[in-house]
């Protein structure tokens, strides 16, 4: 067997080498792209309790709901969608997506949820709910609602998340009986986290009071374009390209 050693130009080596760093870069880049920033809080609705506590005079309860609403809204970049309803029990799900942002916001009887993803864009979206009722009994109203959420961020972007939630009675500005209550995390720098609790309201109502509440979610996110890893070598396996290329001009003249 005759073994041939197989000789290369010193530009064709040069140009081989260029090939298989441009490779490399494309390979690792697509590797190593950054996941966007991202961000989601939902109140578990399913969960919800209402309590009512003796202050002397009995327990109180709900008796009737009336003028339920609730309401969604979702912006991706430019893109926006919104939708509502008249009542509780009617799912909504609206969502908006763009190039790198979307968004996503549920309202059923189970539950209510926000969810915002940005990769080199910008996404948002919440939810409302409110309504009134009519209370049977004096006493203090406990509404209790608990809440999950989670973000992640990345290096120059930000996210943020909130829940809000207010109970009141017709004759609260001159009484002030009012209560609210709100939580709102914002993070711009870069890592994970999450958090569960409960969303807490009470108020002091008499019987037959018209009560009213309002509950509300939502979800943003933002993060520039992201550079890939492997930019860096596919620049390096375009400049040995052009090295070669100039070699090979030179040798030919």
């Amino acid at each position: 067997m005759v073994i041939r050693r197989l000789c290369l130009g010193k530009g064709v080596r040069v140009f081989l080498l260029a090939v298989v760093l441009v490779l490399a870069g494309a390979v690792w880049g697509r590797a190593a792209v950054v996941n966007g920033a991202s961000a989601y809080i939902s109140l578990d609705w399913s969960r919800a309790e209402i309590q009512g506590i003796d202050v002397g005079d009995g327990v109180p309860t709900i008796s009737s709901w009336s003028n339920l609403n609730q309401e969604a809204e979702a912006y991706a970049g430019e893109i926006s969608s919104s939708n509502s309803s008249k009542d509780w029990s009617t799912p909504l799900d609206v969502s908006a997506s763009a190039p790198g942002a979307s968004a996503e916001v549920e309202l059923s009887e189970n539950i209510m949820s926000a969810t915002a993803s940005a990769l080199g864009n910008n996404a948002f979206g919440d939810g409302e709910r409110y309504g009134s009722f009519t209370v049977n009994g004096t006493g203090i109203l406990l509404f209790k609602v608990p809440f999950h959420w989670e973000m992640t961020n990345v290096k120059g972007g930000w996210t943020s998340v909130w829940a809000w939630g207010g109970v009141w009675r017709d004759q609260s500005e001159e009484s002030g009986y009012y209560s609210d209550t709100s939580i709102n995390i914002y993070h711009d720098d870069v890592g994970q986290w999450s958090e569960d609790g409960w969303l807490v309201l009470s108020s002091y109502f008499n019987d037959g009071d018209v009560g009213h509440i309002s509950i509300g979610i939502g979800a943003s996110a933002s993060s520039p374009v992201p550079l890939p890893a492997g930019v860096w070598l596919l620049g390096a396996g375009l400049a040995g390209l052009g090295i070669a290329e100039r070699r090979r001009r030179r040798l030919r003249s």
